[in-house]
């Protein structure tokens, strides 16, 4: 599976935010933004390219003073690390600058790479090099995949606008909770399991919204209006971040476009609705600006990848070197069993040896009270004039008022609201015909967490949360004490096997927990490559170990190759030059 390069990181912000005013750095008119703090050069080349020559000539391209403001805010905690251990704030400023302009070097070696059909990229009808032959072939998976990331964040939008409707109008619907708009969900979607395949797997039909998504087009007459509300502050929206005023990215060409899309909004809506605006916006200029240029170039950052991937080799005789090493060491080191308490409390390394059996693995689903249920369980808590009885039976009480929203592409399913019951009884019922097979098991209650569980910390939790069956002396809890008793209950109690459900759900201040038996740790236990790591049976050991190895050597092949493209186009081929004079306000007092 490819792994996301973490040794160079790129700051492509899916959002429609405005330029605010800046926490750290602060600039105050647009003619001091608008100032070129480095300038990158066009570059052109040809080469022979299956019997024909195609030549590729970049875009020259400004960096201006209001980029690198911005740059240096979003990595502010970055810098004010950096400062603190002794390099200078000059430094940084410029270290953040050469980042900068090495994000535009890269995606011009993407563009190069393209041109020269090194790297496919895939929006149509599009010619790819075959046995040293062009041949022309259908394929839209690029212009796919940004599509659909524009459209997610669309999406989170619309949520974030809906909220603020509700809000407005005292509607008691309980809300999804904020979502950045950043092509990120509110709860992770369950990643498909991916086939090792060298096939290219084209996708020749280009991606549409389904219906379904459109706001204002299905529904009852209260829900299209809500609907056609959304779209409508949505459309107010883009027209206010892309005004010069707020946002000093745009030019008198962009507002020229931007006058030509209003017109074609204007003309969609009047002749058939709002909600037809939806399938079309993708294809604005405001769309353009605003989010598919940073998509396009965050899918040309995964082939990039991809294609210096492809120089990576692991073979298995590395891999049982680095699990040997690993084993060897964690046998060493766990001699002290105390480093092993921390090592498998913390979380942060695989576990292949466990010297004790006094832990086990839960995973569970949290249906969490709403946020006017907190605050009055918090008031009853504060009021100093109830039993610890009473409270508790009170928050058991508040359990039959909890509305519980199953996730739709990892969002809440406003159209579905359920009860806790109805929850656990689905739950149950499901899990009860599958406790034979602890793979079976586990598999399922993991689309269950994917579909209803609203903790962060379990999803993509491979193993779940490691819990001691019995505190020492001195020792205090780390979990509440409601989900601690009901996790030793499965672990202590005879009828419990891993795979199964507890009998009943748990109920803490956060809500409703549905406790699932994970898995177990016995004394003694040397895991071996072949082993899998949790009885779902997802990954092996191996697997495991192969892919560290592989992202290690993945991040160093990238960086190697990034490293040797800069130096060509600082040294040997110099295109790009920066501007001290024009940002050094910005380090000096």
């Amino acid at each position: 599976m490819l792994k996301k390069i973490l040794g160079f990181i790129l700051t492509l912000t899916l959002s429609l935010s405005v330029l605010a005013g800046c926490n750290l750095f602060e600039q105050n008119t647009r003619k001091d933004y608008m100032q070129v703090v480095a300038t990158v050069n066009s570059i052109e080349e040809t080469q022979k390219v299956g019997g024909k020559d195609i030549t590729f000539k970049s875009e020259p391209k400004n960096i201006y003073k209001y980029e690198l403001v911005s740059y240096l805010n979003q990595n502010s905690q970055t810098i004010q690390n950096m400062v603190s251990q002794g390099e200078s704030l000059e430094d940084a400023v410029n270290e953040c600058l050469e980042n900068l302009v090495t994000q535009e070097l890269v995606f011009m070696e993407a563009d190069r790479l393209i041109a020269f059909k090194e790297i496919e990229w895939r929006d149509g009808e599009i010619e790819i090099l075959k046995d040293g032959v062009l041949e022309t072939v259908t394929d839209y998976t690029d212009y796919n995949a940004v599509k659909e990331t524009v459209y997610d964040a669309i999406d989170s939008t619309l949520v974030t606008i809906r909220n603020e409707i509700l809000s407005e109008s005292d509607n008691d619907l309980p809300t999804v909770g904020d979502s950045a708009v950043d092509g990120e969900t509110t709860y992770p979607v369950k990643p498909s399991e991916e086939e090792d395949s060298d096939e290219v797997i084209r996708e020749e039909e280009a991606f549409s919204p389904d219906k379904a998504r459109w706001p204002g087009y299905y529904g009852d007459a209260e829900t299209k209006a809500m609907g056609r509300e959304m779209m409508r502050r949505f459309i107010e929206l883009l027209r206010t971040n892309t005004d010069p005023e707020n946002n000093y990215a745009i030019t008198k060409a962009d507002t020229e476009k931007f006058a030509e899309d209003d017109e074609k909004i204007n003309k969609v809506i009047n002749e058939q609705g709002i909600e037809y605006v939806y399938p079309m916006i993708f294809d604005t200029h405001y769309m353009r600006v605003l989010l598919v240029n940073n998509a396009e170039k965050s899918v040309k950052l995964q082939r990039i990848q991809e294609h210096i991937s492809g120089r990576v080799t692991i073979n298995p005789a590395e891999v049982q070197a680095s699990f040997d090493a690993s084993l060897r060491s964690q046998e060493l080191l766990y001699a002290d069993v105390s480093n092993f308490n921390s090592a498998i409390k913390g979380g942060s390394e695989e576990i292949l040896y466990f010297p004790t059996s006094r832990y086990f693995y839960v995973k569970h689903i949290l249906l969490p009270f709403s946020d006017e249920q907190k605050a009055k369980l918090t008031a009853r808590q504060n009021a100093g004039t109830y039993t610890e009885e009473e409270i508790e039976a009170y928050r058991d009480g508040l359990v039959s008022g909890m509305t519980v929203f199953p996730h739709l592409n990892g969002e809440d399913d406003m159209r579905n609201p359920m009860t806790v019951e109805q929850v656990w009884t689905q739950i149950k019922s499901a899990m009860k015909t599958v406790e034979s097979s602890a793979k079976d098991a586990e598999r399922l209650f993991d689309d269950f967490i994917y579909l209803y569980n609203t903790d962060n910390g379990i999803f993509n939790n491979a193993k779940g949360y490691v819990v001691e069956s019995a505190l020492e002396d001195g020792e205090s809890e780390t979990y509440m004490q409601e989900f601690a008793d009901g996790a030793r209950e499965l672990k202590n109690n005879a009828k419990y096997k891993v795979g199964m459900l507890l009998d009943n759900y748990v109920v803490t201040d956060y809500g409703v927990h549905i406790m699932y038996y994970a898995n177990d740790t016995y004394a003694g236990k040397r895991v071996d490559p072949s082993d899998w790591q949790t009885p779902g049976q997802y990954k092996t050991y191996y697997d495991i170990i192969e892919e560290t190895l592989r992202t290690e050597k993945e991040e160093a092949e990238f960086e190697t190759w990034r490293d040797n493209r800069i130096v060509y186009y600082q040294n040997i081929k110099p295109i790009y030059k920066t501007y001290a004079n024009r940002y050094k306000d910005l380090y000096n007092a």
